[in-house]
C-alpha cells in the first residue's frame, strides 16, 4: 500500500511536471525554436569558418612551399658570393705579396726600398688569416729570411760607416734598425665603423675622407673675420737699417750673391747658349 501511494506521488509529480514543460513549451515555442535556429546557424558558421580555415592553411603551406625554395637558393648564392669575395681577397693579398716578393729580390741592394716593402707585407700578414695557406706560409718564412738578411746589412752599413765616414751609410743603417719605414698600426674603419683590411678599400676610404671637407657646402652665416690693415708696424734698429743699405748697394752693383749663396758671375752667365742643349733634356727639365 505504502508503494502504491509513492508511485502515485511519483506520478503526479511527474504529471504537473509534464504539464509545465508543455505549457511552457507552449508559451515560448517561437522563441525556442529562434534560438534552436540560432545554434543551428551558429554551427553552419563554424563550420564555414573552420572550412576557410583549412583552406587558408592549405594556401599558407604552399606559398610557404613556394617561398622556401627560393629563399634556399639565395641563401646558398649568398653564401657562395661570400666565399667567393673571402677568395678574391685571399687571392689579391697573394698577388701582392708575389709582387712585393719579387721586387725584394730584384732591389735587393736598395735597403730603404726593400725596408718599405717588407713592411707593406708584414701590414698584409697582420691583418689577414694566412695561416693553413701554403703559399702564403712559404712567404711568410722567407719575409722572415729576408728580415734578417736586412739587419744584418743595416750592420754592415753601420760598420762601414764608421770605417769611411760617411753619414748617409750610418743614418740609413739606423733607420733601418729603429723602424723609421714602419708604417702605422692604426687600423682603417669604414663609415659604420667597421675595420678595413684590403689595401685598395683603404686607399678609398683615405680619399673619402680627405674629400669630404673639400666637398662641404659653404656654410650660410660666415665668420666676419676683420681685414688686417696693410700697414704693419715694423720695428727696425739702426744697426739693421744700415745691413739693408748695405744689401741694396751690393744687389744695384751687381756683386751680391744670388739665392743659396750663387755666384753673380754664374747668375750673369749667357743663356743663349741654353737653346743649344738637346730635346729631350729641355722637355725633362
Amino acid at each position: 500500500l505504502n508503494c502504491f501511494r509513492r508511485y502515485v506521488v511519483y506520478f503526479s509529480i511527474i504529471h504537473r511536471l509534464a504539464t509545465l514543460i508543455h505549457q511552457h513549451v507552449a508559451d515560448n515555442h517561437v522563441d525556442l525554436f529562434k534560438r534552436a535556429s540560432d545554434i543551428d546557424n551558429l554551427q553552419n558558421v563554424l563550420q564555414a569558418v573552420e572550412d576557410k580555415i583549412r583552406n587558408l592553411s592549405i594556401s599558407l603551406s604552399k606559398v610557404k612551399k613556394k617561398i622556401d625554395t627560393p629563399h634556399e637558393t639565395l641563401s646558398t648564392n649568398v653564401t657562395h658570393f661570400k666565399n667567393l669575395h673571402i677568395t678574391c681577397a685571399i687571392l689579391r693579398n697573394i698577388s701582392r705579396v708575389a709582387t712585393l716578393m719579387k721586387r725584394i729580390q730584384s732591389r735587393s741592394k736598395d735597403l730603404c726600398q726593400c725596408a718599405m716593402y717588407v713592411n707593406e707585407l708584414k701590414f698584409i700578414f697582420n691583418n689577414m688569416e694566412w695561416e693553413g695557406i701554403h703559399v702564403l706560409e712559404s712567404y711568410n718564412r722567407a719575409l722572415v729570411q729576408v728580415r734578417e738578411s736586412m739587419v744584418s746589412q743595416a750592420w754592415s752599413l753601420i760598420n762601414s760607416s764608421y770605417e769611411l765616414s760617411d753619414q748617409t751609410q750610418l743614418a740609413t743603417g739606423l733607420q733601418q734598425l729603429v723602424g723609421k719605414y714602419s708604417k702605422s698600426e692604426i687600423p682603417v674603419k669604414d663609415k659604420e665603423g667597421k675595420r678595413i683590411t684590403e689595401i685598395q678599400r683603404q686607399r678609398n676610404r683615405w680619399v673619402e675622407h680627405f674629400e669630404e671637407p673639400s666637398n662641404r657646402p659653404t656654410p650660410l652665416n660666415p665668420p666676419n673675420i676683420e681685414v688686417a690693415p696693410a700697414d704693419l708696424p715694423i720695428a727696425v734698429t739702426p744697426s739693421a737699417i744700415a745691413k739693408i743699405r748695405i744689401a741694396i748697394k751690393l744687389i744695384k752693383s751687381g756683386k751680391a750673391a744670388g739665392t743659396d749663396d750663387i755666384p753673380t758671375e754664374a747668375l750673369k752667365s749667357d743663356r743663349s747658349n741654353c737653346n743649344h742643349a738637346p730635346r729631350s733634356i729641355q722637355e725633362d727639365l
